[in-house]
Formats: C-alpha cells, sequence, structure tokens
C-alpha cells in the first residue's frame, strides 16, 4: 500500500523486507521475525543456488534415472543454450538467414532485462522449492524469550554463588559510578541549554550537535551491552540483587533523558538551519534508541532473556520501517523549509530541495509562483531564476519519464505530482 501510495525508497525497502519475511514465514509459521529472515535468505539465495547446481550438475547418479523436483529446469535450459549458439553460428554462416535475424527486433532484451529476469527465476526457485534449515528450525525453541534458572551440584552451586556474589559487588559499583558520571554530564547540559542558554567557548551548535548524537548511540549501545553481560544467567535470580537492578534501572531513565535532551538540541538546530534527511535520521536514530532502552528495562525487570531483547528491538525496528514508509519524506522536507524560509543564509535549502526526488516537485513548482516569501527583490531574483532553469529541466525529464509507463508502474504520488504540474497547462 505505501509503495503505490509514496512511491519512496523508504517504501521500496519496507515492501522488499515484508516480502522477505513472508517468505521466511511460509516456510517456519511458528519462528520469531529475525529467524524469518534468516531463512528466507537461505531459501532465496542459498538454496535456490544450490538447486539450480545440483540440476546442472548432479552429485548422485542415480539423479538420471529418478525424477527430480528441478531436473526441468536442466531439460528445459540446456537446449535453450545449445540452439541459441547454433543460431549465432547459422547467422554467421548464412548470409540470407543472418539477414533474417538481423531484422528481429530485439530491443527489449537489455541488461536490465536480463538481470531481472535471472533473478526472478533465482526467487521463484526458492519460493517453490523450500528448504528448511534444521538450525533455523530448532533455534526460537532452543532460545525462550523467558529466562531459566541453571541448577548445578552442591560443588559447583558454592562456587557458582561465589562468582555471583564477586559479579554482584562488581555490577553495584560500576553502575553506581556510572549514574554519577551520567547525572553530571546531564546536569551540566541542562544548564548551559537552560540557565546559560549558551555554549561553551569554541564550541559550535553543528559540533554541539553532532558530538552528542555519535558519542549517544555509542554509549547507549555500550551500555545495552554491558546490562546483558551482568543479568545474562543467574544473577537475575540472586536475592539481594534489588539494588543492582535500582542502579539498573536510574540508568536506563538516565539515559533517556540524555535522549531528550538530544532531542531538543535536534529540534533547536532543525529551528536554525532547516530541515534535511540526516536531520530526520537523528530523530529516526533518537526513536530506535528509546526503544532499545525500553525493551532492556523490560528484560531486567521480567527477567527475560537476551534473545528475546534481540527478537523485540528487531521486530519494533520493523515496525519504525513500517510507519516510515507511510510519510513522504521529500515533501515534508521542502514544506518545512519552505514555510520557514526568512533569512538569506538559508538560500542553500533552495538548492537542497531541488537536489530530492520528484517526490516535492509540486512544492517547488508553487515555490515559483509565491510572491509572499520574505525576501527582497533582489534576493528574489537571484535565488529564483537561478533554480528556474533547472527546475523546467527537471520538470520535462518529470514529464517525459511518465508517458512512458505502462499501467503495472501507476502509483498515486507520480499521478498526483503529474496532476499538479499539468494543470495549468
Amino acid at each position: 500500500v505505501c509503495l503505490v501510495w509514496q512511491h519512496s525508497m523508504v517504501a521500496w525497502l519496507a515492501t522488499l523486507l515484508s516480502f522477505l519475511f513472508i517468505v521466511g514465514f511460509s516456510i517456519l509459521p511458528q519462528s520469531s521475525l529475525p529467524v524469518a529472515g534468516v531463512q528466507a535468505f537461505y531459501t532465496l539465495l542459498i538454496s535456490a543456488l544450490s538447486k539450480i547446481t545440483h540440476s546442472f550438475f548432479p552429485k548422485d547418479s542415480t539423479l538420471e534415472t529418478k525424477p527430480h523436483k528441478t531436473n526441468g529446469l536442466r531439460i528445459a535450459v540446456i537446449p535453450v543454450l545449445v540452439t541459441l549458439v547454433f543460431v549465432f553460428l547459422y547467422s554467421q554462416s548464412n548470409p540470407i538467414f543472418g539477414n533474417f535475424i538481423s531484422k528481429l527486433n530485439f530491443n527489449s532484451i537489455t541488461a536490465g532485462w536480463v538481470f531481472f529476469t535471472l533473478g526472478s527465476g533465482l526467487l521463484l526457485t526458492g519460493i517453490f522449492f523450500p528448504e528448511k534449515s534444521e538450525v533455523l528450525q530448532n533455534f526460537d525453541p532452543l532460545h525462550p524469550d523467558n529466562l531459566l534458572r541453571k541448577k548445578t551440584s552442591l560443588h559447583g552451586r558454592i562456587v557458582r554463588i561465589l562468582g555471583l556474589k564477586s559479579e554482584f559487588q562488581i555490577g553495584k559499583l560500576l553502575f553506581g559510578l556510572l549514574n554519577l558520571l551520567l547525572l553530571l554530564v546531564n546536569v551540566l547540559d541542562l544548564v548551559y541549554l537552560f540557565v546559560l542558554k549558551t555554549l561553551p567557548e569554541g564550541v559550535q551548535e553543528k559540533e554541539f550537535l553532532h558530538q552528542s548524537v555519535n558519542s549517544l548511540i555509542f554509549s547507549v549501545l555500550l551500555a545495552i551491552a554491558i546490562i546483558l553481560y551482568f543479568f545474562r544467567g543467574n544473577l537475575n535470580f540472586f536475592r539481594r540483587n534489588e539494588l543492582l537492578k535500582i542502579f539498573v534501572y536510574l540508568w536506563i531513565f538516565q539515559n533517556l533523558g540524555l535522549v531528550l535532551i538530544t532531542c531538543y538540541k535536534n529540534t533547536s538546530y532543525i529551528e536554525n538551519f532547516g530541515l534535511t534527511h540526516k536531520r530526520i535520521g537523528v530523530y529516526v536514530y533518537l526513536l530506535l534508541t528509546c526503544i532499545g532502552l525500553c525493551v532492556t528495562f523490560l528484560k531486567v525487570y521480567a527477567v527475560k532473556s537476551n534473545w528475546f531483547l534481540i527478537r523485540a528491538n528487531f521486530s519494533l525496528s520493523y515496525g519504525v520501517l513500517l510507519l516510515a514508509s507511510f510519510f513522504s519524506w521529500d515533501e515534508i522536507i521542502t514544506n518545512y523549509n519552505y514555510r520557514h524560509y526568512q533569512k538569506p543564509s538559508h538560500e542553500w535549502l533552495i538548492d537542497y530541495a531541488i537536489s530530492l526526488s520528484d517526490r516535492n516537485l509540486p512544492q517547488l513548482h508553487q515555490m515559483l509562483a509565491d510572491n509572499s516569501l520574505n525576501l527582497s527583490a533582489t534576493q528574489r531574483n537571484a535565488i529564483f531564476s537561478k533554480k528556474q532553469l533547472f527546475l523546467e529541466k527537471q520538470k520535462i525529464l518529470f514529464l517525459e519519464k511518465q508517458k512512458s509507463l505502462v499501467w503495472q508502474s501507476w502509483n498515486w504520488s507520480d499521478t498526483h505530482i503529474l496532476s499538479t504540474l499539468t494543470q495549468d497547462k
């Protein structure tokens, strides 16, 4: 639906992944989303290539006397290939036959067509002749979501308790120090952002944001990895682990606070310098970070396994991708920058809007006819006259491309753009 509606790269990616998951679930209906994805990859590529190879080069001589599912492929392809070789030879040796062959129209057979046909054949082979992976089939049952306590012998239990006590003491000290450190970081950010309302000397706003995002992503991933290590096993069932869990919960909440502070920085930066794909990407990273922290909290609180966290994060990330495919981000970026275009220093936003895909052509078409922008006559002429020639070329290319499309390529987004660009004619 999103592919027909928006026709964007995000929608294409979501559709492709959805197709892979459908193939995986058709083979392993009870599997989790990541396992289904790996199963689909195994079936469509590895298994399909293996079947095609075995059909042409059978390892077992009994394949020549026993019927096999892929024997038909060898029966069909080999004669066709040999026939094509003789067509080439006869066309070279017989001028009449060669002249006849040269008049045939093979313009539709292009490199793209050959690649698409071979790729489709490979995918269809994997779909119609699927093969289960025993490792993947048994993976989810062997790695449940709920964490189970491991029981040991008396001697092993004593050693294990001593080890748990040591891990507990290390974890308690570590998370206590990390909480103090993160508290200092968050307090300094809040003081500079909301009390002093300025940045430290020598620090630019762009540098301030980029360092925050990069450090945040790495620090949260490291935080989740540390939590997974300490709560991977029987420490979850240790009787006196309440204080350690409190420290972990506090650290997770402080990381969520750090995410909110970074979100505020990104919002302020967008208000001052405009909206771009990278700045939308920052919001996506922050959303995924929040999801990861919340799932980590649930893993510790509900005593779940590490595989639960991986499955949940994978599924929720896929949900974010599906949600993102409902929106035309190029239109959103162009509309936002159009409404907030008030400073001469923002001239580059027009260049950026023109560099985007065809999705924002109606907005660019509207901007050329708009006389209400807060610009002087000199600025208006300098900016829009420089852009108009390129935009007209882009419109012509888009309209020519639409004329050559067939009904199978129809989508609402292109139809809407075409209607907008031709309504004045």
